[in-house]
């Protein structure tokens, strides 16, 4: 179920647990950390940025999935690419060749580690990194993701600080270095 407030600055994904403002804190002006708009500050799109890195969000959940895309495009600036399911993120990754995958492993048709083993066993998107994101919790399937070749492993509910830092530690920025300037390679 997806939620907010009336002027729809703010989402709450039911089971999800995800949570997202885009309201902006006036100058000068702090939330407590209490308050959902928590991450009010940080939320705001880096004007030196540029769409070029593109990051598939493979998600079967379409509120969650409209949300992540929301973070990642509108106020991170990378290009997202959209899969529902396991099999469309297999397709996606080969025909875009995206920058990383952020992958749900719980998904309708085949598991997020399946479809992650077809992603890594393709030698054209084999280097792809790609981050689970799930709400199974437990250090036996933080193993399993890594021993496949999944670069990281994100726990649901994830704050929006540590996914950002997750995806920035692979591919960086959106496209732009620290000092504005084009970032080179791919």
């Amino acid at each position: 179920m997806l939620s907010g407030d009336p002027t729809g600055n703010s989402w709450n994904v039911g089971s999800s647990q995800v949570f997202l403002s885009i309201r902006e804190a006036p100058p000068g002006q702090v939330f407590p950390k209490s308050q959902p708009y928590r991450f009010a500050q940080t939320l705001r799109k880096d004007p030196r940025a540029t769409m070029t890195k593109r990051i598939l969000v493979v998600e079967d959940r379409d509120d969650t999935r409209t949300i992540l895309v929301a973070i990642l495009s509108r106020l991170c600036g990378y290009e997202t690419i959209e899969a529902a399911n396991g099999t469309e993120a297999i397709e996606k990754a080969a025909s875009e060749k995206p920058d990383l995958i952020l992958m749900d492993l719980d998904l309708p048709d085949i598991s997020g580690i399946d479809a992650a083993r077809a992603v890594k066993g393709n030698p054209e998107t084999a280097h792809i990194p790609i981050i689970a994101q799930t709400a199974w919790s437990s250090r036996q399937w933080k193993s399993k993701v890594l021993k496949i070749g999944m670069a990281d492993y994100l726990e649901k509910p994830v704050s929006f600080e540590l996914m950002k830092a997750t995806i920035e530690r692979f591919i960086g920025l959106s496209g732009r270095a620290a000092d504005g300037t084009a970032q080179s390679g791919h």
